[in-house]
């Protein structure tokens, strides 16, 4: 999980305000999610996930005074190989499972 808090942090080193850090999830995979308020007034969001071996950055900026890009972040949607939507029964954590082996294999399905 250390890549997830190593792309947080390259947020935090911006020059903008933190105005929202949180743990967030997306189809039941887990992330954090960011809201910065950058020095010109545009403010940014961001989702970052890590799914399997592949780690997930979405960001969009906005001007100064634009509605917030709800529609991007909630928008986030994981695929499998075979294209279809995932979405695990139980949060998905990278690693974890089956006695803390790793990597560790993927959680049921809900569908």
């Amino acid at each position: 999980q250390g890549s997830i808090v190593y792309a947080s942090w390259q947020f935090f080193q911006r020059n903008a305000k933190v105005t929202h850090f949180a743990w967030y999830v997306a189809d039941l995979i887990e992330g954090q999610r960011l809201q910065l308020t950058n020095a010109d007034g545009s403010r940014t969001f961001a989702a970052i996930h890590r799914h399997g071996t592949r780690l997930y950055i979405f960001e969009a900026t906005v001007p100064s005074r634009a509605p917030a890009p709800g529609l991007f972040q909630q928008s986030v949607q994981f695929l499998d190989e075979e294209g279809k939507p995932v979405r695990y029964r139980t949060y998905y954590t990278t690693g974890y499972g089956e006695g803390w082996k790793f990597p560790a294999p993927s959680p049921p399905r809900a569908r």
